[in-house]
C-alpha cells in the first residue's frame, strides 16, 4: 500500500467541508425554515414580533406574520426553482 502525503489528506478534508456546505444550502428554506441563505427583517418588527423573510435554494418563507386571528404564524411558499427575491420583497414590504 502506497504512503500518501499530508497534502492529499488536506484535499480530502476540503472536499468534505465543501460537501457539508453544499448540503446546508440545499436544505435551506423552505425545507428547513431556520436555515436561510438570505434573511430580511421587515420594517413592521416590534419587540414582540420579529417578522422576516427567509430565502433558500428552493423558495422562501415569511416568518412571524400576524394573521387575522392575531397569532404569529410562519408561512412557506411551495418549493420551486427560479424565483425573484426583488419582486417578492416589493409585494411584501
Amino acid at each position: 500500500m502506497a504512503h500518501t502525503s499530508p497534502l492529499h489528506w488536506l484535499g480530502v478534508i476540503f472536499l468534505f467541508i465543501a460537501f457539508i456546505l453544499l448540503l446546508i444550502t440545499t436544505i435551506s428554506a423552505p425545507v428547513v425554515r431556520d436555515i436561510a441563505i438570505l434573511k430580511v427583517t421587515l420594517a413592521n418588527s416590534s419587540s414582540i414580533r420579529h417578522s422576516s423573510v427567509t430565502f433558500g435554494s428552493f423558495g422562501h418563507c415569511i416568518l412571524d406574520v400576524a394573521s387575522a386571528q392575531k397569532t404569529d404564524e410562519d408561512y412557506c411558499y411551495p418549493k420551486s426553482i427560479g424565483y425573484k427575491p426583488a419582486d417578492i420583497m416589493g409585494t411584501i414590504d
